[in-house]
């Protein structure tokens, strides 16, 4: 399925690496206690099919207004849930800019966290991912999204 590998810094999280595995598993580095904790959790309900919300250990202020207004939308998109990219940019106010949104979805420093994986085309193709649409069909498959 998925491998993760999330890095932390003094700062917080400080990368997301997605990668394709016969199963799910992660590698947490550089955690403390509480956001190993926190992630794991998360991770482990992801995993089950069972995650909700995201989990309390992110920070989008390197990102742009714009980027951040985006990315906070897709925080609350559900498990298994998919939107067009239009539709998005109706929910974060800006509903004729689908490449915009596209290119703010492609700076998502948290993939997975926040599931930019589940934002299609208006015509029901997948569209794209910035780490590899293989790992966005396998995601889309786990959540019951058969793309």
């Amino acid at each position: 399925m998925i491998k993760g590998h999330f890095v932390f810094g003094p700062s917080g999280l400080q990368s997301v690496g997605l990668f394709i595995s016969p199963t799910f598993s992660w590698e947490i580095i550089g955690a403390n206690e509480q956001q190993k904790t926190l992630l794991s959790h998360w991770l482990s309900e992801y995993t089950a099919g069972t995650a909700g919300g995201y989990p309390g250990i992110l920070s989008l202020e390197t990102m742009t207004p714009f980027q951040q207004t985006v990315l906070k939308e897709l925080k609350n998109l559900p498990f298994g849930e998919v939107i067009s990219y239009r539709s998005l940019g109706k929910r974060a106010g800006c509903p004729k800019g689908a490449r915009a949104i596209g290119s703010a979805c492609g700076a998502n420093p948290f993939p997975l966290l926040i599931p930019c994986h589940r934002i299609i085309r208006s015509d029901k193709s997948i569209g794209g991912f910035a780490l590899d649409l293989e790992i966005k069909k396998r995601l889309l498959l786990h959540e019951g999204r058969n793309h």
